[in-house]
């Protein structure tokens, strides 16, 4: 009994060891894959967010990949891995958005269905898009990245997608949008988790990038 407590004592260790090494593993990915997003390399953010995938699956990575591959207009392997996702809000409406690209609107309107029937920016701009393809005005373009769109005013649509408003706001309205978006993302609330926390210092600068643009335009 002795010898099998030592045995059992040993390969808990062992055990112990694999996880942290696999946890370390996890962040060292991550993180480079933020580092080289950041930095404008999709293809190797996507190969690390990959191999965060093989260590621990989860919607969040299979999102970030999806994104990074409909900047790099492969719409189909954006599609392939945003459909993974629980395609609520920004993953919803860049999957109907490569669905309308790749021709498929009745797969854009399932994914409007799925994304529910709340009223926000994502599901109104899917739906927007999903009526000019279905009329032929869109032709799949999205207002996010169409070149025929003003470049001021598709900065100011992606600025107000960030802090979900419906378009030109008052500075009342963008106070609030902006203090709900930070506190949902704010740095403090994610000491806990490393990757999560390095996640949030990134949103908040996109989200006061967003407030400042918007306050002043």
């Amino acid at each position: 009994m002795l010898i099998n407590a030592i045995k059992f004592r040993q390969a808990f260790k062992h055990l112990v060891t694999i996880f942290d090494a696999k946890s370390r593993n996890y962040r060292k990915n991550f993180n480079l894959a933020l580092s080289y997003e950041g930095a404008g390399d999709q293809a190797r953010a996507i190969k690390y967010y990959q191999e965060c995938i093989c260590l621990n699956p989860n919607r969040d990575l299979y999102q970030n990949i999806g994104m990074l591959y409909y900047e790099m207009g492969d719409y189909v392997s954006a599609a392939h891995f945003l459909a993974k996702t629980s395609c609520d809000h920004e993953a919803g409406l860049f999957l109907g958005l490569s669905y309308l690209k790749l021709n498929a609107p009745l797969k854009a309107e399932e994914t409007l269905q799925r994304m529910g029937q709340a009223k926000s920016t994502h599901t109104r701009m899917l739906a927007d898009n999903i009526y000019e393809f279905k009329n032929g005005t869109g032709r799949g373009e999205s207002i996010l990245d169409g070149d025929s769109r003003d470049g001021a005013d598709r900065e100011l649509r992606r600025f107000c997608l960030v802090l979900e408003l419906d378009g030109v706001s008052s500075k009342k309205e963008i106070k609030k949008a902006y203090l709900k978006m930070a506190k949902l993302w704010h740095p403090d609330r994610f000491h806990h988790d490393p990757r999560l926390l390095t996640k949030a210092e990134q949103k908040m600068k996109v989200i006061n990038e967003a407030y400042y643009q918007l306050c002043n335009s």
